[in-house]
C-alpha cells in the first residue's frame, strides 16, 4: 500500500511524454540566474522589435484601428 494519497498534478498527465528526469532537469534550470538573465534579455529584446514594429508601421495600425490614432497627437 501507498503511504500518501494519489494526487493529480499536470505532471502526472505528461508522463507518458516526458521522462521524469526531464521535468527535473528544467525545473532545476529555471530555478538557476542564467535562466533568469536568459529570460530578461529575450523579453527585453521582444518588447524592443514590438515598440519598433508600432512604430515603423504605425499608419497601418491607425488605417485598420482608427481609434489608434488618438493615441499620438502631434503637436
Amino acid at each position: 500500500m501507498h503511504s500518501r494519497p494519489f494526487q493529480f498534478t499536470a505532471y502526472a498527465q505528461n508522463k507518458g511524454a516526458e521522462s521524469e528526469g526531464q521535468v527535473q532537469s528544467v525545473r532545476d534550470w529555471m530555478l538557476t540566474d542564467a535562466f533568469w538573465r536568459w529570460a530578461w534579455c529575450v523579453s527585453l529584446i521582444v518588447a524592443m522589435l514590438a515598440g519598433v514594429a508600432c512604430y515603423e508601421w504605425w499608419d497601418d495600425i491607425v488605417r485598420v484601428w482608427p481609434a489608434a490614432a488618438r493615441l499620438y497627437l502631434p503637436g
